[in-house]
């Protein structure tokens, strides 16, 4: 008896210590702890008393157990910097840097795009932040063959069907009305797209109907954007709102502030006579002048619902925006895509903008935006400054979708300035003119 009440009396002990011991826990150097339901990492960051400048950092050491997006995911393990990793910093970001770009280079043997695997991801995405960042190959290369299945073998021996042919090299003729059809296909599809600039070029107004009643019409106010070409995208939508929080008492998220602010950049773009495609849509929404955005789900992409699963999400814009490209590719084509960001509470920021690592044309434009904003915060706000910042991303979205682009951070919705800030419709306004200047801007420089 006297052993089974010391036994008991240890487990007590040992049950004591278990709820007595914080939620990380020690292990090489380094404390660890697992994320909570819809945190970022720079409010996990927060939660555990850890400056949000070490952001990057965070990913460098943790990134094998992020999702393509570089999100948390439920139950899993995060290793939290140390004094050590702080100190080395740069030399771990930069080695985590090579570490995915030799992972990226094992998919792929130069001649055939396997489809990326599926990864785990937070679910269900209504209860969590989650945000669309993901990546692509470099913007400035050829279309995407990447695919939801495998793709087909490039073997010399198939022939455009994927019907197996003979081993034997294909006769004169036939590589002669190849490249016919190779060369009708080209000059069609110059066609479609001439057709269209003399169209914009020959008309007075275009009229959109997803901007709302009353701004469906827009008048072109000059030639400034003439030949450029756009695909504008507002991050989630749909089933998945991304960040979430309050404003004036009201549940705001993240997809109604990028949609109102990409449909007031669309506007913009237009009135310059720019070929421009909205690919995340609502049907009745519009440009709204409300404070507080009302949150709904009816959005789709072009018109197809929009996969709760992040994955599928994700290559659904690529794929809608490679098509289109792949359609009208002729000229100056570039990809914009807008996001709320969600941090803790206290992190006010400016709008930042990320690039594709590869893309010496995402990298410009998005250079070229942040001198705009400084150039204007300057102007309109002398006193204040401007800290946004130009970063080089491995974004699903950026790095799956062939023409050049940016990624654009406006605002952290968790921060009761910024949002104040974004919840004035003339400044969302305001953000729209100026980053269409500065796309203008990127244009008449290319």
């Amino acid at each position: 008896m006297k052993k089974l009440s010391a036994h008991i009396t240890l487990l007590i002990a040992l049950l004591v210590a278990m709820l007595a011991t914080p939620s990380w826990a020690q292990q090489e150097g380094r404390q660890r702890t697992q994320a909570e339901p819809g945190e970022s990492i720079d409010m996990l960051l927060t939660r555990c008393k850890i400056d949000t400048k070490h952001h990057n950092l965070f990913i460098a050491i943790n990134w094998p157990r992020l999702t393509t997006d570089d999100m948390l995911m439920l139950g899993f393990n995060y290793y939290l910097p140390n004094d050590k990793d702080i100190a080395n910093s740069a030399t771990l970001v930069d080695r985590e840097k090579k570490a995915r770009a030799e992972k990226q280079a094992t998919k792929t043997d130069g001649k055939t795009a396997t489809a990326a695997p599926q990864q785990t991801v937070p679910t269900p995405a209504k209860a969590t932040a989650a945000t669309d960042k993901a990546t692509t190959k470099p913007a400035d290369k050829a279309p995407s063959t990447k695919t939801a299945t495998a793709a087909k073998p490039t073997d010399k021996t198939t022939n455009k069907t994927g019907t197996a042919t003979t081993s034997t090299k294909a006769k004169p003729a036939d590589k002669t009305a190849d490249n016919a059809a190779k060369t009708t296909a080209t000059a069609k599809k110059e066609s479609q797209t001439t057709d269209i600039f003399t169209q914009i070029k020959n008309d007075k107004s275009f009229t959109e109907p997803l901007f709302g009643k009353g701004k469906e019409v827009v008048k072109y106010v000059d030639s400034k954007l003439l030949g450029a070409t756009y695909y504008l995208v507002s991050g989630h939508g749909g089933p998945d709102p991304g960040a979430m929080s309050t404003y004036g008492g009201q549940t705001i998220s993240e997809d109604e502030y990028a949609y109102d602010v990409i449909l007031r950049l669309a506007r913009q773009l237009i009135s310059h006579r720019a070929n421009v495609h909205i690919i995340i849509q609502d049907p009745n929404d519009g440009i709204r002048d409300d404070a507080a955005l009302k949150c709904d789900d009816d959005e789709t992409c072009m018109g197809a619902p929009i996969p709760l699963d992040q994955v599928e999400r994700l290559r659904q814009r690529s794929d809608s925006i490679n098509s289109l490209y792949d359609k009208e590719r002729k000229g100056y084509c570039r990809s914009v895509f807008i996001h709320v960001d969600s941090r803790s509470k206290d992190k006010r920021i400016d709008i930042f903008f990320y690039h594709y690592m590869k893309s010496a044309r995402g990298e410009k434009l998005a250079k070229t935006l942040q001198a705009k904003m400084a150039q204007k915060y300057a102007k309109h706000q002398p006193k204040r400054g401007f800290s946004g910042e130009v970063t080089e991303r491995d974004l699903f979205v950026l790095r799956e979708t062939n023409p050049a682009g940016v990624f654009i951070e406006i605002a952290n919705i968790q921060n009761h300035l910024d949002m104040v800030r974004l919840a004035k419709s003339n400044n969302r306004e305001a953000m729209a003119r100026w980053i269409a200047e500065g796309i203008i801007e990127d244009f008449q420089k290319e």
